[in-house]
């Protein structure tokens, strides 16, 4: 068999109706010479039949226990044959040119030993949505720390995944610490078209009531303990910011639970890390309707 350009690896756990879409959007692709690894993260409903309904050669399909996704994922990359390693969540999907613009670009730069990542669009109730995409900076772990990319977006050279790979200890933020993690040592690369969409529904993995906030939080004081070279890159202003909307996020926790004593600290608390926040004054707003209003008026009020 030839040899892959591209391994996309595709962690999925109890998705199997999303997931005829993400295969078929990699078997859709007019850059051809790739192959699907699809690792089942200990599913229980009926995702291996839908998996091995699909007769292409192409798409390997292996089961483990259930470890969560950086795991899946780290199987994935380490069965990949490809020299790129490409990502896709089960409930996301490619463009149809999305490998061949990844193609395209890769040669333009002589096959580099980088990270790609790709612009992208949403879909919600059926209807695409382009939204404001920010150029890479020329401090890429400023951008990667300002600004959420999700796995469908990025490609990387398997070199740099023989080095570092997914945190398994990690539930969220798992892909922000690997970009800022290979973007202190290899170049970054930006795909400027839009070639893959994220699904938005109901089932998306950060919930409010599972205070996701306070779990990327802790994660990322972890991080940094252990990486304060790649903190001390990142600027006071972004890093302010980025904090702030943390406890602000945490504080929304604790209004939909409706413990408004934690959620006024997390608000003042977010005030404090940067003061000058274009919220600011957004969340003086919510504090007062902490103080003067009833939880109901305040959930018709805010989105949670």
């Amino acid at each position: 068999m030839q040899t892959p350009f591209f391994s996309v690896v595709l962690p999925t756990y109890n998705r199997a109706s999303f997931l005829p879409k993400a295969i078929n959007s990699v078997i859709n692709q007019t850059y051809t010479n790739w192959e699907l690894v699809i690792i089942d993260d200990g599913s229980t409903d009926n995702t291996k039949e839908i998996v091995t309904s699909f007769k292409d050669t192409r798409i390997k399909y292996i089961y483990q226990q259930h470890k969560e996704r950086s795991a899946a994922r780290n199987n994935g990359i380490n069965n990949a044959k490809g020299k790129y390693i490409c990502f896709l969540d089960s409930d996301d999907i490619y463009k149809n040119e999305h490998l061949k613009q990844l193609y395209s670009l890769i040669s333009v730069k002589k096959n580099p030993v980088a990270l790609i990542f790709s612009n992208y669009l949403i879909q919600k109730n059926g209807k695409l949505i382009i939204l404001q995409t920010h150029n890479l900076y020329n401090n890429p772990i400023d951008y990667f720390f300002r600004n959420p990319v999700n796995p469908t977006r990025v490609c990387i050279h398997n070199k740099i995944l023989s080095k570092y790979q997914f945190s398994e200890n990690a539930i969220v933020n798992e892909d922000m610490m690997l970009w800022l993690s290979i973007a202190n040592e290899y170049p970054v690369l930006q795909l400027k078209q839009n070639t893959v969409i994220y699904i938005i529904h109901s089932d998306n993995s950060i919930k409010l009531e599972n205070n996701p906030y306070y779990v990327m939080l802790s994660g990322l004081r972890k991080f940094f303990s252990k990486q304060q070279d790649i903190y001390k890159k990142i600027s006071k202003k972004i890093r302010n910011d980025v904090i702030s909307e943390i406890y602000f996020g945490i504080a929304k926790y604790h209004i939909y639970k409706n413990h408004r004593f934690n959620a006024v600290i997390n608000i003042l608390h977010s005030m404090f890390v940067s003061p000058i926040h274009k919220q600011t004054k957004y969340r003086i707003y919510t504090i007062l309707l902490l103080i003067f209003c009833s939880n109901s008026k305040i959930k018709k009020t805010m989105i949670l």
